[in-house]
């Protein structure tokens, strides 16, 4: 799995998350300042994605 730097690195957290999950959270970090709790919580409310 490719990061979002172009990086490869399998055994990264985030190697088994979809791309476009990873995606929503730096959005969420960059544009509302959230913190882990916060973008777990929203997460779960807005898709299915287990965290």
């Amino acid at each position: 799995m490719e990061s979002a730097y172009g990086i490869r690195n399998p055994t990264a957290p985030d190697a088994d998350m979809p791309k476009g999950t990873v995606d929503k959270i730096v959005y969420l970090r960059q544009h509302h300042h959230f913190g882990p709790m916060k973008i777990k919580m929203r997460l779960k409310q807005k898709t299915q994605t287990p965290l």
